[in-house]
């Protein structure tokens, strides 16, 4: 079986389990279509893999890792990087930045609703001092607390409108 595509699909990530590794399970999507299940409880153990092909598990999941040692460079680099990783934890390292994209995706939408309920923005009051200053949006609109920063520039130099950058760079400026 050639390998042309994989993907990590119905991922769950049980934080309130999540103990000395992430607690999770997901399927594994080899050019389209459902090939391995994989779960883990979360207490510090190995991922438990179950292949839904009627071949040999070790041989397919060899062949899985090589293929994305092949094709992902960043996988690579980082196997090749570090003495204690071999070829074979390329599955595992796929679905672990498949579960760092969950939490930033989470923590991204999480500071899109916080910027829906504050008005922030960033000053320097020195150059040597960054300062962010948060409003409610409950007791005043964003106009008015925008007019109020605007107008007194010695107390807010400089100021950056978080709200009115694009979501990802503000996130990144905050974090």
């Amino acid at each position: 079986m050639t390998i042309k595509k994989i993907e990590v699909k119905s991922l769950k990530v049980y934080e309130s389990m999540s103990e000395e590794t992430n607690c999770f399970n997901c399927d594994i999507y080899i050019n389209g279509k459902k090939t391995i299940y994989v779960k883990n409880q979360g207490q510090g153990g190995d991922n438990d893999y179950c292949v839904l092909l009627d071949i040999n598990m070790h041989d397919y999941l060899s062949q899985v890792n090589k293929f994305i040692y092949s094709s992902f460079s960043e996988i690579k680099k980082e196997i090749d990087n570090e003495d204690y990783l071999e070829e074979d934890f390329c599955l595992e390292l796929f679905i672990d930045k498949a579960i760092n994209e969950y939490f930033a995706k989470k923590d991204l939408k999480s500071f899109e609703r916080k910027l829906k309920r504050e008005f922030i923005i960033h000053h320097d009051l020195n150059e040597c001092d960054k300062s962010y200053t948060y409003w409610s949006l409950k007791k005043q609109t964003y106009d008015k607390i925008k007019d109020y920063v605007l107008k007194n520039n010695e107390k807010y130099p400089n100021p950056i409108f978080i709200n009115e950058l694009p979501l990802e760079q503000a996130f990144k400026k905050l974090h």
